[in-house]
């Protein structure tokens, strides 16, 4: 009987995450894309679109052109 009982669970468990994933694919927006660029031995403005003249940094200005950063 202990383990028709953990069936069960494990059943509605399956059957609950099922439907979260359902709505989440019928949801009207998409979630954000978010990415955080972390690294060491850098200052805020250690990069071109932050207004540093002589370190180019082209792949991330393409990003910060068209996204939101906190400066």
């Amino acid at each position: 009987m202990e383990s028709f009982t953990q069936i069960q669970r494990t059943a509605w468990s399956l059957t609950a995450l099922l439907l979260l994933m359902v709505g989440n694919v019928f949801a009207a927006d998409p979630p954000p894309n978010i990415v955080v660029i972390l690294s060491d031995d850098q200052a805020w403005s250690d990069y071109n679109f932050m207004g540093h003249a002589d370190i180019k940094t082209p792949h991330l200005d393409k990003l910060a052109s068209s996204s939101l950063f906190f400066d």
